[in-house]
């Protein structure tokens, strides 16, 4: 027979439906079997809390037990047959509909499991250890050894960091942590934070992490690639020469050909994001023209004759 489920708990009798549920999650996440597989003594006094819980979660199952109508097994007491655990409803009617009391009978092995009608109990249970259950009725997810759901996260990266192999995230406690950026183009794989996702009863979820790249002023990313324009002044494109550019390593110096390749596509090997199988990806720069901002009084002047030339020619 069953312990008593307010013992079992270590809870008083006029506990609060919070103080049961709070007491349940601590011997819950103390004695789970997915942290205590080698120690059955463990396990039995997972399956003891969660079948206090059951009953004392039920508000009807609690009444029906704080009025003495059934035991901590959940079994009807019949006064003056020797109590419930050996009474056989069926010279009675069945148990169903007897006395209007809401029993019903569930059939186990060929005895009788006593339950109220309508409880609620599971599906109390089910929400606080995150909603794996298999709907009413099925068995605890916690009895079957599974663990919390992972929690899933989004996180933005820069595509400094993507290059650097490290970021850092903020997980679903708040808290920053570092993590390494898996090789390949960023988003194509997941992350698994062990024990950084949300907290259950039975301790912390992991945390499965979907990265993406933050917009950047300077480049776009194809795959492992990237992909930049590089503003040069008029001068630079005519008579060549070199141009200062940041990559996500640093500054490079790039050399611009005078006149119509001014503004052809430069490659810059292996600068790029890393790719899944070792090296990295390109940077692919292409040099366009830029007037200055303000009037250049000087340059109009230039042109003026320039074009006055073209005209005489």
């Amino acid at each position: 027979m069953a312990r008593n489920p307010y013992e079992v708990l270590g809870v008083k009798r006029d506990a609060s439906e919070s103080d049961v549920k709070s007491a349940y999650r601590k011997l819950a996440k103390r004695y789970h079997p997915d942290t205590n597989k080698d120690d059955p003594k463990a396990q039995e006094r997972f399956s003891e809390a969660t079948h206090a819980y059951d009953l004392l979660a039920d508000k009807e199952k609690r009444r029906a037990f704080d009025a003495g109508e059934i035991d901590a097994d959940g079994n009807p007491r019949m006064h003056g047959f020797g109590g419930g655990a050996g009474f056989d409803p069926r010279g009675f009617g069945g148990g169903a509909g007897m006395g209007g009391s809401g029993f019903r009978n569930a059939g186990r092995s060929g005895g009788f499991e006593w339950h109220f009608g309508g409880g609620g109990g599971e599906d109390i249970l089910s929400d606080i250890l995150g909603g794996f259950g298999q709907g009413r009725g099925g068995a605890h997810p916690g009895a079957r050894g599974m663990a919390p759901e992972p929690t899933p996260v989004n996180a933005a990266i820069t595509i400094e960091e993507a290059v650097q192999g490290k970021a850092r995230i903020i997980v679903p406690s708040g808290k920053t942590v570092e993590i390494n950026v898996p090789p390949g183009p960023v988003g194509a794989k997941q992350v698994r934070l062990k024990g950084q996702g949300q907290q259950t009863p039975v301790g912390a979820a992991d945390a499965v992490v979907t990265l993406s790249l933050k917009p950047h002023a300077q480049f776009r990313a194809e795959g492992t690639d990237l992909r930049a324009d590089l503003p040069i002044s008029l001068d630079l494109a005519v008579l060549g020469g070199k141009a200062r550019f940041m990559t996500p390593d640093g500054n490079v110096e790039l050399k611009i050909a005078p006149g119509k390749k001014a503004t052809s596509t430069l490659r810059l090997r292996g600068r790029g994001l890393h790719k899944e199988k070792g090296g990295r990806g390109d940077i692919y720069v292409t040099p366009r023209i830029a007037l200055p901002e303000k009037d250049d009084a000087t340059l109009q002047s230039l042109m003026r004759e320039w074009r006055h030339s073209k005209v005489g020619e």
